[in-house]
Formats: structure tokens, sequence, C-alpha cells
């Protein structure tokens, strides 16, 4: 398995065998804005290497279950043998984030929980064989899917971002796709299960912007914030999973050139995302995953030409992250900006500890 040394992946090598998915292992970004559309960065064609890209993701996996990672420290799992999240979350399915309804947060835990007891229960019959974890997996996707889950998301007027009001459905379906991958052979998982759970998905991702861009005026400060940032990095994470899912090679293509979008932004390690105030480290974080698993993922299945730029952006950013972490001595001079400021109370006084524990769930 890949360590890390302080944030640095310490050679190309060792970043193309890095785990797949963060659920097991528990974004030309400075040009002028005019319309949604063209912000796909240029770059020369990849080759795209696999036939099958669901398969090669399988082959990945069949791998990874021999090579478990040893725990050096069980006492967690001792005192939580059945995971964190014991009982199935119940499903959103309308989200109000407007009027009294602003700024609250029940959708993010409810988002997360989801992708904690997924995660959970599908990881352990992967790794574990575990039918009846895998079950409680697949019957959690089956619910959610029929109610619909986080299927109507109502945004304040005055917000400029579509995809602020959706981030919390970023979550939900990145845990989904990757817990498809995990629970393939599992024998509950039949063709009617999947058509429900497909059907809402299609649906979220739809809604969600996965598959196209941002409309014009709507990505957030000058209309480019969502457009590198680290919403940008999820969104095409989440897009090449679902490509891989689909064998869709042209949707993995266009994930790749609008992830450059954010590797572009990066400015010596320094990412569009520490302007964010007192929250400038915790999307930095959520910046620098998306980008390492989008870039494992695709050297998967394609020659990736900007792999050792990718690595390079990658560790520099790591280096910052863990740095700032440790001795917040930079970041406040890139945080006091607010460029981003969406929300009075964000403020640049205090700095939020980089790290943070948030589950995406792919």
């Amino acid at each position: 398995m890949t360590t890390l040394s302080k944030g640095v992946f310490r050679s190309d090598n060792e970043m193309k065998h890095i785990l797949v998915f963060s659920a097991i292992m528990l974004i030309i970004g400075n040009a002028n804005i005019a319309t949604a559309g063209n912000w796909n960065s240029s770059s020369s064609e990849d080759k795209i290497t696999s036939d099958d890209f669901f398969q090669t993701v399988q082959q990945h996996l069949s791998v990874q279950k021999i090579q478990k990672c040893v725990v050096k420290d069980n006492r967690e799992l001792e005192r939580n043998p059945n995971g964190y999240v014991v009982a199935p979350p119940k499903p959103y399915s309308s989200i109000d984030l407007t009027g009294q309804h602003q700024g609250q947060t029940d959708h993010f835990k409810n988002a997360e929980l989801f992708a904690a007891y997924l995660h959970f229960n599908s990881s352990k019959f992967f790794f574990d064989d575990d039918n009846k974890k895998g079950a409680a997996a697949i019957s959690l996707l089956v619910n959610w899917a029929e109610n619909h889950a986080f299927d109507e998301v109502k945004g304040p007027k005055e917000w400029t971002s579509v995809s602020s009001n959706r981030y919390s459905t970023y979550i939900v379906i990145g845990s989904a796709l990757n817990a498809l991958f995990l629970l393939d052979n599992h024998p509950h998982l039949d063709k009617t299960r999947k058509a429900v759970i497909w059907d809402w998905l299609e649906t979220l991702i739809d809604k969600s912007f996965i598959k196209k861009e941002l409309p014009a005026g709507t990505a957030g400060f000058e209309d480019k914030e969502q457009r590198v940032n680290n919403h940008n990095a999820t969104r095409n994470l989440l897009l090449a999973l679902y490509a891989i899912h689909k064998n869709d090679k042209e949707l993995l293509k266009q994930s790749n050139k609008r992830i450059m979008r954010s590797f572009n932004s990066v400015k010596n390690g320094v990412p569009y995302d520490a302007n964010r105030g007192n929250w400038a480290l915790n999307y930095t974080n959520l910046a620098v995953v998306s980008l390492t698993l989008h870039t494992k993922f695709y050297s998967l299945v394609a020659k990736d030409n900007a792999l050792e730029k990718k690595v390079k952006i990658i560790n520099q950013i790591a280096k910052f992250l863990f740095s700032e972490t440790e001795n917040p001595n930079q970041i406040h001079k890139f945080a006091k900006k607010m460029l981003a400021d969406l929300r009075k109370s964000m403020t640049a006084s205090r700095i939020s500890g980089g790290i943070p524990t948030f589950i995406l769930g792919v």
C-alpha cells in the first residue's frame, strides 16, 4: 500500500498504486469568464487503454481484496464492531434551504450517515464476504431510490451557485456509485433492484449537473468559483465514476478536461479553495481528495498524458495542507480574501483546522 510522508507521494510509481476508493481507504481556472461551456482546458488526446471500464476497476479491486491493509489499532473497531451507523438513515426527499431553513445542516448529516452506513456494509460484504451486511447496503439503496431521496432541493434566490445547493447530493451520488462497485456480485443486487437504483441516480446526476456544465451565472463568485474549486473537482470525480459504470469514453474524457480547470487553478500548492475564510483548509482538503481519486480512476483506464503534472500538484497541495494544519502561518493571507463569501458568518479571523473528517463516500 502506498504510504504518505507528510502528505507527499514518494514517487509517480507509488501514485499509480494508491487505493481507488476513499470509502475503502477511509479542481484553465484563471481565464476571464464569459459563458458556461467555454471552460474546458485544452489538452492532448489521451489514449483509452481499457475496453471495459467496469471490469478494469473490478480487477483492480480484486487485488485490493487480497492485499488487505493491516489495521495497527483495533480499539475503535472493537468498540464499534457494527460500525458507527447502526440503523439505516431515513431518506430526505425534499430539502428546503430558503428562508428560515437557510443554513441548516441536517441534509449534510443525512447524506453523511447514508455514506457511512453504505460504506461500512458494502465494504464488509466485499472484503469479508458478509452477505448480510451486503443485503443491508442494497436495502438502503433501494429504500432511498424508492423514496426519491434528495430529489428536490430549494436554495435561496440570492445564492448564485446551484452547486452549493447540491453538495450534499454529491455525497449521496458518490457513495452510491462507489457501493455499486463493491456490491456487484451480491445475489440481492438483481436486475430489478439495479433498475430502481439507477433510475434514481440518473435523476440526481441530471439535477446536480454532473454530466453537463453549470449554467451561466450559477457558478458562484464571478461565475468562476464552482468551475475551478473543490465543487468542480468533486462533480468531475462523480462524472468519471458514472462514465466507468456506463463504459462511456466521451464522458470520461470530459471529466478529465473539466477537472484540469481545478488543477490549473492551483498556484504553488495553493488551490482556489484557500480563499474560503475560516473554512479554507477544510475546502483545501476536499479539493485534494477529489483530485487524487480522479487521477487514480482515470489512470486505471486511460494513458494520462498529464499524470506527472497532476501528481506534482497533488503533492504540493498535500504539503501545503499538512503544513498549514500543523502551523497555520500562510493560510491567513489567502483565507482573508473570502472571494466566495456566501455567508456573512464566514470570516478569516479563525481558520478551521485542515484534514477534516468529512466523508464524501467515494
